[in-house]
This record gives structure tokens, sequence and C-alpha cells, in this order.
């Protein structure tokens, strides 16, 4: 693993402020949360300085992923990142990385589009891909980022492979990922592989 990775990915982060009295452990339902919410504040404060990091959110319907990434959100936005946020639909699955797109068009930095002809299916979606890469450098280029990413058991394939790409390509960079899914659903082998692939990362960039 590239030094420029951060080791701080963790699994099951459900049940994570900076401390008891804090705002975020103060809101409605938000308790039992501290241990896995002070992972999340300690990653965006390395971000502050320039450290990049990833964290894993898994778990069964209703235990509280999306409200993690609410509160992740709340707090970058108050600490000045830029939050761009994302959700994967099922009905869009037959659309490569349209979670990732429409995040980034909805934070204002759309792909840029050419207009030179692409021979087939799969080089249009590797060009997506390397076209993901201009506006995140934009993003991380003016401060810290934090990118969620909800429902990822509903990604295209092609989105998956971008963020075991991307997350490794920005790994040095202050951009925090938030990946979100509930476990048993979508492809769960394939999602697996990748929430596997992306902890060890993190316990060999940890060590």
């Amino acid at each position: 693993m590239s030094h420029g990775f951060i080791g701080d990915v963790s699994r099951n982060v459900l049940d994570a402020a900076e401390g008891p009295g804090s705002r975020e452990t103060s809101w409605p339902g938000w308790r039992g949360r501290a241990r896995e919410w002070e992972l999340v504040a300690g990653l965006l404060r390395a971000a502050r300085v320039g450290r990049g990091g990833v964290v894993l959110v898994e778990g069964r319907p209703g235990v509280g992923k999306s409200r993690m990434l609410d509160v992740a959100a709340a707090t970058a936005t108050r600490w000045g990142f830029r939050v761009v946020r994302g959700v994967a639909d099922e009905l869009a699955q037959l659309m490569p990385l349209a979670p990732l797109i429409s995040a980034l068009e909805e934070s204002g930095c759309p792909l840029r589009t050419g207009d030179n002809g692409v021979p087939g299916p799969v080089d249009r979606r590797l060009l997506l891909l390397e076209r993901l890469q201009g506006p995140l450098e934009a993003l991380v280029a003016h401060g810290p980022v934090l990118l969620t990413l909800d429902d990822v058991h509903w990604a295209d394939p092609m989105t998956l492979l971008a963020l075991r790409s991307l997350t490794v390509d920005f790994a040095s960079t202050p951009l925090i990922w938030m990946l979100a899914r509930t476990t048993g659903g979508g492809d769960a082998l394939r999602l697996d592989r990748m929430f596997n692939t992306l902890s060890a990362r993190g316990r060999r960039g940890s060590g």
C-alpha cells in the first residue's frame, strides 16, 4: 500500500464527536455513538492538516447509517469542509458511475465531456472514470473535502471499481470518504470484496 493512504479505515462505524456534551452527541436520538463518532471526528481533524482517509459504515436497515453520514456532513460543513453527498439508487444501476457523477454535479463540479468518438461502451466507462479525477482534484485543491456515499449496496459495478481506485489515488489529499451499505443488500459478494480490500489497505497503512 502506498504511504499516502491513511490507515484509519474502520468497519461498522455504528454505535461514533468530540466527547460527551458535544453538539453531535446531544442531538435527538444520538446516544451510544461516542466511540464511533470519535473515529470520524479524528479523520476530519486529520483532513484539516492534509491527510485523507476512509470510513466504511455497514449494518442492518434502520441502525443509523444515514444518520451517521448526516451528522458527519453537518460537522464537516461547520468546520469549513467542502461536502459532496451522493446516494446509490437501485433504479440507476444500469448507469455507470451514476452516484459519483450525480454527487459531483450537485456540488458544482460536473464532469467535462469530450466531443471525440469513443470506440465502445467499455472504453466509455473507463473514460468516465478518468474524468472523475479532474473534479475531485479541483475540490481538494481548495481545502478539505468530505465525500459521503449512501446505499452503496445499490452501486453499479463501475462505481465500486472507481471507489477502490480513487481512494488510493487521493489518499495523500485532504479527502475523507464515508461509504455506507446495508449488509446483505445488492451484490453482497462484490461489496464484501470491496469493503474487505479497503479495510486491509487501512490496516497496512496504519502499521
